[in-house]
């Protein structure tokens, strides 16, 4: 459990990763993986703002509204392709 400000009693500290192998340039799927469009089209009760831009390595942003903590999209080239996770805090 985690103290807030924002809340009255604790809450839940929870980290949530998704990793995959994607058969495709880092740079190509960082094109489309850190278009905040989608996320917005995905979560709209959601604001994302950038504190990282790694460009074709992936991006990381600080996440308010319904849900607050940072979001992030890592990639990293690797044989024909490239590792993707999107670790959440």
């Amino acid at each position: 459990m985690v103290s807030s400000a924002r809340y009255s009693q604790p809450v839940p500290a929870l980290d949530v990763i998704d990793e995959h192998f994607v058969v495709a340039p880092a740079a190509e799927v960082a094109r489309a993986l850190c278009d905040e469009r989608i996320w917005a089209d995905a979560f709209p009760d959601v604001t994302l703002m950038c504190t990282w831009d790694r460009g074709a390595a992936g991006r990381q942003w600080s996440v308010d509204g319904a849900l607050s903590g940072t979001g992030e999209v890592w990639l990293e080239p690797w044989g024909a392709g490239c590792g993707a996770g999107t670790p959440s805090r």
